[in-house]
């Protein structure tokens, strides 16, 4: 087996590539991919790296989908959701392969994202929701706790109840909403996956639950005994307990929660999606173009998005059949090395080469990396290298799980 190190380019493979970028027409050879390495990473799970005319640098993990053992996760910078800085994707790896498990295997960045901890696009982990759906709707991966994959075209927020002890109910508005959005009058829920505190800054209510049955999913309330009730500025940057909850309100919304709620009392806490699956996704993590469907190239689904958008440039995205599921990173911006692909080229890829079923584009750019075993295996396209991250997607191997 080849052995695959990581990526340097030679001078005589800088003119090979600009001599087949002069002489060869993508377009006309977007299938004719050769396989340059491919090695066995663990039991079920390949690393395979394609060349395509252009020149176009494929570098792809395939995992055998009856494997059990193998799950998904998302790994956070500072091993949070309210993260203070964004992390490169092979820093995230390393945060979460120091832990007893699960063991990293390899992992691609994920979600578009602003500035921290501004997230895009709806996210579940570890079975619970973690940042809430908001618009635009846009397509979201979804990954079962049985291993069922599928992308829904949009989630929506659909809100919530915080049921109080006497059976009264509040509006819950939000979940893990980055405080500076919240509206002025507002009730909304910070969980553990938040972060160590809520990070608001308004005077307000804030109430700390503790022994919360998590975790938070749209088909079932959690509940939670009240341990303290803050009030006015007291009520900033609530701590957030290990297995605790904070329901913060402010503007109009603040006296309620203060006058109905006790030291003692046990709280009800609800947060929906308008999309059953995904409110009960172990991991949902929402990306932009639906780039094959049913086997098929998707074009329809396309059409809401920029044509610079959809052209070509380094891309990130998973895919999968029954068989297999394929995470793929694709270098761009780099003549000498690697152009990128366009949408319409990343579906023919996924069809022609992968035989995938259904493909979903994430975030790309400077930030497509792959990392297989603590290693950066592609050619980051920025030029201080790889970039930080909102999140990845962690291919781990489950401590639960046998073969």
């Amino acid at each position: 087996m080849t052995s695959c190190p990581p990526h340097k380019l030679s001078s005589a493979a800088i003119l090979r590539a600009v001599l087949l970028l002069l002489v060869v027409g993508l377009a006309a050879h977007r299938s004719a991919a050769e396989i340059t390495c491919r090695r066995t990473v663990a039991a079920g799970v390949e690393y395979i790296e394609h060349t395509l005319p252009g020149p176009v640098r494929v570098f792809v993990i395939a995992v055998d989908r009856s494997r059990s053992e193998y799950g998904l996760r998302i790994g956070w910078p500072e091993g949070r959701r309210h993260a203070t800085r964004w992390e490169r994707t092979s820093e995230i790896v390393a945060r979460y392969d120091r832990m007893p498990e699960p063991d990293v295997i390899a992992a691609v960045n994920g979600s578009f994202f602003g500035t921290p901890p501004d997230v895009i696009g709806f996210t579940a982990g570890d079975g619970e929701i973690l940042v809430e759906p908001h618009e635009p709707a846009r397509e979201t991966l979804l990954w079962g706790p049985d291993g069922t994959l599928r992308i829904v075209a949009g989630v929506r927020p659909r809100g919530g109840t915080v049921r109080l002890a006497d059976g009264r109910t509040l509006p819950l508005d939000h979940l893990n909403r980055r405080p500076a959005q919240l509206p002025e009058n507002v009730l909304v829920a910070y969980t553990t996956g938040w972060g160590l505190t809520t990070g608001t800054t308004q005077p307000g209510t804030a109430v700390t639950l503790d022994e919360v049955t998590y975790p938070m999913r749209s088909d079932v309330e959690v509940t939670g005994r009240v341990v303290e009730v803050r009030t006015g500025i007291a009520a900033a940057d609530t701590p957030l307990p290990a297995r605790g909850l904070v329901l913060y309100a402010q503007g109009t919304a603040a006296a309620p929660l203060a006058e109905g709620v006790r030291r003692g009392d046990r709280v009800g806490v609800r947060y929906a999606t308008d999309c059953a699956v995904a409110g009960t996704a172990d991991l949902a993590i929402t990306g932009a173009g639906w780039i094959v469907h049913a086997g098929r190239a998707n074009a329809a689904a396309w059409e809401e998005y920029p044509e610079s958008f959809r052209g070509r440039h380094p891309r990130t995205f998973v895919a999968w059949n029954d068989a297999t599921l394929y995470f793929v990173v694709v270098d761009g911006r780099q003549p000498e090395h690697s152009i990128g692909m366009t949408f319409a080229e990343m579906a023919a890829f996924a069809t022609d080469v992968l035989h995938a079923d259904e493909t979903l584009n994430l975030d790309g750019g400077g930030s497509s990396t792959l990392v297989v075993e603590g290693a950066v295996r592609n050619s980051p396209s920025d030029k201080t290298g790889e970039r930080p991250v909102c999140n990845a997607v962690l291919l781990v191997r489950r401590a639960d799980r046998r073969p």
